[in-house]
């Protein structure tokens, strides 16, 4: 008996390029965002639409929530980050965070601390209960692509247009590592706590996974095209999927070995996402459209 991922619905969830698609960690939903400058919430496993959160005046490119589900963090080309409450869809708070097009977020286990990135080159700190700023790095100097928190929320990785992944310990506010990862751009950045393994992407169509104990690279997967990727670990880290051109590509874990490829009708796919209970994938693309499919037995 094996498990294979099987359409579950798709249906036009913006009027522009779908730009991030994210389960929450505890509620049955599946929260969106757009180049139509909105984020929307829908309720699972129906997809009907529960929310709709207008605010952003420009492109929204990530989101991020609290480990108890109780708000929703955005950002945005219009170089800010918000708060907005889950149950209401109300903004808390809105800061301009950067000079430029904000890029990246990531949100540190605890809930207590946003890390963004920006075109800038800067990584910043923030305070989640009042978006006070806490911490500014400028090491990357160029458009920051990734962001990802350690397990033990005392250093935070990051990286973008260059080469190097760097690592910052928070509570001295210091670069404390910067190594070597990709050619051209470090794409993405995924963590696997159980494993302790992290997981890069970058402009050189390669997958590295390294050692979080020391960073020591471990193992290399070539991906069959170049261009933007989009990664996602599933909670019980046994799945990967990768989402490139056309395609979702799903591995198995730790071996990282093509187990299916999900082929879809849009060039542009910007996000990609596993549902906590293990049971749906869901990917975002460039057509307006978000797909989803769900795990099923084959006998």
């Amino acid at each position: 008996m094996s498990l294979t991922l099987k359409q579950d619905a798709e249906f036009k969830a913006h009027d522009n390029y779908v730009t991030a698609v994210k389960f929450m960690p505890e509620k049955p939903m599946l929260v969106t965002a757009g180049m139509d400058n909105i984020v929307r919430v829908y309720g699972k496993p129906n997809w009907k639409i529960m929310m709709t959160i207008r605010g952003h005046e420009n492109s929204v490119n990530g989101i991020a929530f609290a480990p108890t589900d109780n708000y929703i963090l955005t950002i945005s080309t219009d170089k800010t980050l918000r708060k907005w409450m889950v149950r209401s869809g109300d903004q808390v708070w809105s800061v301009e965070a950067h000079k430029k097009t904000v890029s990246a977020l990531a949100v540190n286990p605890a809930g207590t601390m946003a890390a963004t990135g920006s075109y800038d080159g800067k990584v910043k700190l923030w305070d989640t209960e009042d978006g006070k700023e806490l911490a500014v790095f400028g090491d990357i100097g160029k458009n920051v692509a990734a962001l990802a928190w350690m397990p033990d929320g005392e250093h935070l990785l990051g990286g973008g247009l260059g080469e190097d992944i760097f690592v910052w310990n928070v509570e001295s506010k210091k670069l404390v590592r910067q190594f070597k990862a990709h050619e051209v751009v470090v794409s993405r950045l995924q963590i696997l706590p159980k494993a302790g393994l992290l997981l890069s992407a970058g402009g050189d169509k390669l997958v590295k996974s390294w050692e979080l104990s020391d960073f020591s690279h471990k193992a290399t997967v070539e991906l069959p095209v170049k261009g933007s990727y989009c990664m996602a670990v599933s909670h019980d880290e046994e799945w990967l999927a990768i989402a490139m051109e056309k395609r979702v590509n799903l591995y198995t874990l730790p071996d990282v070995n093509l187990m299916q490829t999900l082929w879809l009708k849009s060039k542009g796919v910007y996000g990609v996402d596993f549902s906590p209970d293990g049971r749906f994938l869901v990917a975002g693309s460039a057509n307006k459209m978000v797909n989803i499919w769900r795990f099923e037995e084959d006998v």
